[in-house]
C-alpha cells in the first residue's frame, strides 16, 4: 500500500465513523448470535473492521467458528460476519485453481472469503486447498503452480493469496495445526432454550437490509479513509500497524504467530478508542491463559506432543502406527508416562485421521520394519527425524537438549 507524508489534520473523522460501524455490528450480531464469552464479541466485530483495511496490514488473522458439536450456530455466524465484511462472499465446493486465481485477482484490495466446513478440508487429500489457506494470511502469501503454456511446455507460476478468510467447521480432531497456529477461534456451544427465546432467527432475505446497514457503516469509515489517504493525511490507523509488534503493551512478553495474530486488531482497537483498546487486550488475555493452560483448542498441536513422548517412551527412531494410537488412547499412564494429559485419550484417534492430521505438517507415514509383538515386523509407521523441525517449530518447549538426546543415543 502506499505510504504517505504525515501531514496534521484536524477533528475526529474517521475514528469515530468507525466506532459507530462497529457499535452497529455489535448489536446486530447480537440479535442473532448466543456467544460462548464476552471476548467472542470483541473478536468478530474488530476482525470485521480489519477487512475493509486488509491492503494495509501485515497479516490477517483467520476467524475460526468451529465447535464440537452441530447445532450450534457457527454458519449463522459466518453468514453474518462474511456478509458484513468487505465484498464478502461464501465459498462452497470450490477447487484450488478457482480460488487462488480469484484471490490472486483482487490481491490489491482483497475481498473477505466465507468457507463452510472448513473440517472437511482434512479428510481427504486437499492438502494443495489447505496450503493455500495456510500460504494467504501474510501480505507476501504467494501460490506456486507449474502450468502448460501456450506452447505446451510447463512453467511455473505464481499467484498471490493474501485475502481475510472466515471459517467454519466441526473441530474434532481434524483440523490441522498450521490452520489454528494462524486462527483465532470462537468455539461456539449448543444454545439454551432460554437463549434461543432471546434470539431472533437469522434470514438471509428477511434480514438483508439490517445487515447492509451495518455494511454501509463501515463502507463509510473506509470511504472516509480513503479520501484522506487521496488528499495525502497519513491515518493514525497506519501509524500503530507499521510500529506494532515492538510497540505491543501486551502482558507476558509473546511473540511469534501468538502475536501476530492479533496486531492488526489491537491496532484498530487503539485506533477506535473509547473501551475497545482495553477490550481487546482482555480478550488476548482470556485467548493467552486458555491456549497455554489447556491447548486444546489446537488437536494439531495435541497429537505433535503426544507422539514426542511415544517416541521418547519406546527410545527408538522408528515407531509403528499402531503402537501410536494404543500408546496414545492407553488409560495406563503410568506404562505411558508424559500421556496423563493428552485429550486425544477421548478422542477418536484411527490411523487414517492421524494421518490426516499429519499431513499439513509434511509427515506422512511410511513402511518400515519394526519390533512388535515379539519379532520384526513389516508395518506402517513413523520416524522420529521426520518430527524434529515440526517440534521445533511448533512445540518447541519440548525439544530441549536432554529429551532429544535420550531417543537419539538409544535409536
Amino acid at each position: 500500500m502506499q505510504r504517505f507524508v504525515a501531514v496534521p489534520r484536524e477533528g475526529g473523522g474517521p475514528p469515530g465513523l468507525l466506532a459507530r460501524a462497529l457499535q452497529a455490528a455489535e448489536e446486530t450480531l447480537g440479535r442473532f448470535v448466543v456467544w460462548p464469552h464476552e471476548h467472542a464479541a470483541t473478536v468478530v466485530c474488530l476482525w470485521i473492521a480489519h477487512t475493509y483495511v486488509a491492503k494495509a496490514v501485515n497479516a490477517s488473522p483467520r476467524l475460526l467458528i468451529n465447535s464440537a458439536l452441530p447445532g450450534s450456530g457457527k454458519t449463522v455466524v459466518l453468514k453474518l460476519v462474511t456478509a458484513m465484511s468487505k465484498d464478502g462472499r461464501m465459498v462452497a465446493g470450490t477447487s484450488p485453481s478457482a480460488l487462488f486465481r480469484g484471490l490472486d485477482a483482487k490481491a490489491d484490495d482483497p475481498a473477505t472469503l466465507g468457507i463452510d466446513e472448513v473440517d472437511n478440508l482434512f479428510k481427504g487429500d486437499t492438502s494443495a486447498l489447505v496450503s493455500l489457506i495456510n500460504a494467504g494470511w501474510e501480505r507476501d502469501g504467494i501460490h506456486q503452480v507449474s502450468e502448460v503454456s501456450s506452447d505446451g511446455n510447463w512453467e511455473s507460476r505464481e499467484f498471490r493469496v493474501f485475502a481475510p478468510l472466515a471459517l467454519s467447521g466441526i473441530d474434532n480432531g481434524t483440523i490441522a495445526g498450521p490452520l489454528m497456529s494462524r486462527s483465532i477461534a470462537v468455539t461456539m456451544m449448543p444454545i439454551s432454550p432460554e437463549d434461543a427465546d432471546r434470539i431472533v432467527p437469522y434470514r438471509d432475505r428477511a434480514d438483508k437490509a439490517r445487515i447492509e446497514e451495518v455494511r454501509d457503516h463501515f463502507r463509510a469509515w473506509r470511504a472516509a479513509m480513503d479520501e484522506d489517504w487521496g488528499h495525502g493525511y497519513r491515518s493514525e490507523l497506519l501509524d500503530l500497524i507499521d510500529r506494532y509488534p515492538k510497540d505491543l503493551n501486551l502482558p507476558g512478553g509473546h511473540h511469534g504467530r501468538s502475536t501476530q495474530r492479533w496486531e492488526v486488531l489491537i491496532a484498530l482497537a487503539d485506533y477506535v478508542g473509547g473501551e475497545w483498546p482495553s477490550r481487546v487486550r482482555e480478550a488476548f488475555e482470556f485467548y493467552t491463559e486458555m491456549e497455554n493452560d489447556f491447548r486444546v483448542e489446537d488437536p494439531g498441536i495435541e497429537l505433535l506432543r503426544a507422539i514426542f513422548h511415544v517416541f521418547k517412551f519406546y527410545g527408538r527412531d522408528k515407531v509403528a502406527t499402531k503402537e501410536i494410537i494404543t500408546a496414545i488412547r492407553s488409560y495406563e499412564t503410568i506404562e505411558f508416562p508424559g500421556l496423563d494429559v493428552t485429550p486425544w485419550r477421548d478422542w477418536d484417534l484411527t490411523e487414517r485421521r492421524m494421518s490426516y492430521i499429519l499431513r499439513p505438517y509434511g509427515i506422512r507415514p511410511k513402511q518400515m520394519r519394526v519390533p512388535y509383538g515379539g519379532s520384526s515386523r513389516n508395518l506402517r509407521g513413523y520416524e522420529y527425524q521426520d518430527f524434529l523441525p515440526v517440534w521445533g517449530n511448533f512445540v518447541p518447549d519440548l525439544m530441549s537438549e536432554t529429551a532429544t538426546s535420550a531417543i537419539g543415543a538409544t535409536a
